[in-house]
């Protein structure tokens, strides 16, 4: 199995996780180290709310990983794997 490591879902990422799990060769799972961007986010550099127009998480294998609390795209230092990597896979 391929396991895809991200730290969260990412818009133009998608689709291709769509495609590939649509095609069915390769068995994958995406992991992602937070929730960012599910649902309605704050951006703090634009000090703006804001919301994909897709779902995120539709059409593809994932999971959320256990991490520090507070873990974010913006706390890299925070994300970081709380489970182990072995015994991830063995789940798999």
């Amino acid at each position: 199995m391929l396991a895809i490591l991200a730290t969260h879902p990412i818009q133009y990422h998608v689709p291709l996780w769509e495609m590939i799990a649509r095609e069915g060769r390769v068995p994958f799972e995406v992991w992602y180290l937070s929730e960012h961007a599910t649902r309605p986010t704050r951006d703090r550099e634009f000090q703006q709310n804001f919301a994909w127009d897709l779902d995120m998480l539709a059409g593809y294998p994932h999971r959320f990983l256990k991490t520090p609390r507070g873990a974010t795209p913006n706390t890299p230092l925070r994300c970081r794997i709380a489970e182990s990597l072995p015994e991830l896979f063995q789940k798999s």
